[in-house]
């Protein structure tokens, strides 16, 4: 069937890279199912990196599978502009999420950090920039004085704002 799943990989930050029948790629991220049920031993990072396929569906040696149509609903595709390249020999593998500094500021990191670079104090949205085409721009809220706070959309690469809405 289209859903089927051909080909899966487990990558950083408890999400998989995923290929189906139909010609679907894409991240899947489990970080929002491991607090639930038998999601809670994928927490486990070398049982979570045991993912494997079992008659077309993501599956873990104990049971645990992936709904498809969760899967397909919930799957990234690999050209998502939230979707980067932090590593020439594996390219738009890891994918931004919010992460603490050590002094409890929060930032948008890659699923690789440290050791990539990749990463955003505003949160990444999949908004092209007018200005320079860049596919992200970072959701920001501004304080002017004395004024009620705005938010905006502020592009990494050229600094071109825009309102939000």
């Amino acid at each position: 069937m289209h859903w089927d799943v051909t080909k899966v990989e487990p990558l950083a930050d408890y999400r998989i890279y995923v290929e189906t029948e139909g010609g679907n790629k894409g991240i899947f991220d489990l970080k929002p199912y491991l607090d639930h049920g038998v999601f809670r031993e994928l927490r486990e990072v070398s049982y979570f990196n045991q993912v494997g396929t079992l008659l077309g569906a993501v599956t873990w040696p104990h049971d645990q599978d992936i709904a498809p149509e969760t899967l397909l609903a919930e799957l990234r595709p690999v050209d998502h502009p939230l979707v980067t390249a932090c590593a020439p020999d594996r390219p738009l593998l890891r994918g931004l999420s919010p992460r603490r500094t050590r002094f409890g500021k929060v930032f948008h990191g890659c699923g690789n950090d440290p050791t990539c670079d990749d990463t955003a104090w505003d949160k990444p949205v999949p908004v092209t920039c007018p200005a320079c085409k860049n596919p992200m721009m970072g959701e920001k809220t501004r304080k002017p004085r004395g004024k009620d706070p705005i938010q905006v959309l502020l592009c990494p690469k050229c600094g071109h704002e825009e309102p939000m809405g």
